[in-house]
């Protein structure tokens, strides 16, 4: 009775868990937001309000993978810098590919902003955050 109840168990147990698939995370919708997102680059580790936005340096990821870098009133005026970005959700980096530069970052989500890192290969280095468009009140 005991043997066939331990084998009864270890049948289910390996049922179980020998088909589990675990599902690998895609972090490209946090940035891109299914059709594009505006993020303000920051050094700070306060939250940005909507009276701080002016002059600060802004990036719009897209779906495309293209992403724009300005001011807001570059975006206004059409006179952003423009290129393409690539993640590695798997590592978590971030590359960012214009003007014959590549920025490379480090990434760290957290429940409001994504903390970038700045990787030693970057032609750029930074560590800072990508923060939201602050809510209007």
């Amino acid at each position: 009775m005991k043997i066939n109840l331990f084998f009864s168990f270890f049948l289910l147990l390996s049922a179980c868990t020998t088909s589990v698939r675990t599902e690998k995370i895609d972090f490209s919708i946090l940035f891109h937001n299914g059709k594009s997102n505006l993020w303000f680059l920051v050094e700070s580790e306060n939250n940005l309000t909507i009276n701080q936005v002016a002059g600060k340096i802004c990036v719009v990821f897209y779906e495309s993978g293209d992403f724009v870098f300005g001011t807001l009133n570059d975006i206004n005026n059409n006179t952003v810098q423009k290129g393409k970005f690539e993640l590695d959700s798997e590592e978590q980096k971030l590359s960012l590919f214009f003007n014959d530069k590549t920025w490379k970052f480090k990434f760290f989500p957290s429940n409001y902003d994504i903390q970038l890192e700045g990787l030693p290969d970057s032609d750029f280095s930074f560590n800072g955050k990508l923060t939201p468009f602050p809510e209007l009140n």
